[in-house]
């Protein structure tokens, strides 16, 4: 059996492998992306169906395990608001069109305002999990979705947040998208 990375109530690796239907050499770019292992969007794909990619995240103390433990991903360290991106993806050859992308920012309002910096750019995306984290800021929940589907993206489902994160109703909410393109289903 497999064993997948990301967080068990999101299972965003599980989605993005299943959406591609066991893809084997894809790429991907992991905006917030953290640890090289735990709880990570990417490390599954890596591993066991020798994706690629760019991991980028603030916590530069990270750079040293990414680099020792993911050979097929190139670790930037820094803000996903103010990198290059297209210089980034460009220098490191990312294809036009993208397998996954996984945006994970914390707050909820760096997570939408990076949105708005990636969709500008000259890429596209297959598959992509968008952390809305509606439990703790709802405005951006809906604004995201209207920018994917202006931007010729599918929304597929949501994912429930983890039990200690209950609305004060007694209700789990919602925390991440799970979002596909239309190019998916022409290439």
């Amino acid at each position: 059996m497999l064993k997948y990375y990301s967080q068990p109530h999101t299972q965003q690796d599980k989605f993005v492998a299943e959406a591609l239907e066991g893809k084997r050499n894809g790429t991907f770019l992991d905006l917030g992306c953290n640890h090289f292992q735990n709880i990570n969007n990417t490390f599954f794909l890596e591993k066991h169906l020798n994706w690629s990619g760019v991991a980028i995240d603030v916590l530069c103390e990270l750079e040293n395990e990414w680099k020792e433990n993911r050979p097929n991903t190139k670790f930037v360290c820094g803000s996903a608001l103010e990198l290059d991106l297209l210089n980034i993806l460009k220098t490191n050859n990312m294809p036009p069109v993208i397998d996954y992308l996984s945006l994970d920012l914390e707050p909820p309002k760096v997570t939408f305002y990076c949105l708005l910096k990636v969709i500008a750019l000259p890429y596209k995306f297959r598959v992509v999990t968008f952390e809305t984290d509606y439990y703790r800021e709802k405005k951006y929940r809906d604004i995201s979705r209207e920018l994917f589907k202006d931007n010729g993206y599918v929304f597929v489902k949501s994912s429930m947040c983890h039990m200690g994160d209950i609305n004060n109703e007694g209700q789990q909410e919602e925390q991440a998208d799970y979002i596909e393109n239309q190019v998916k289903k022409s290439q």
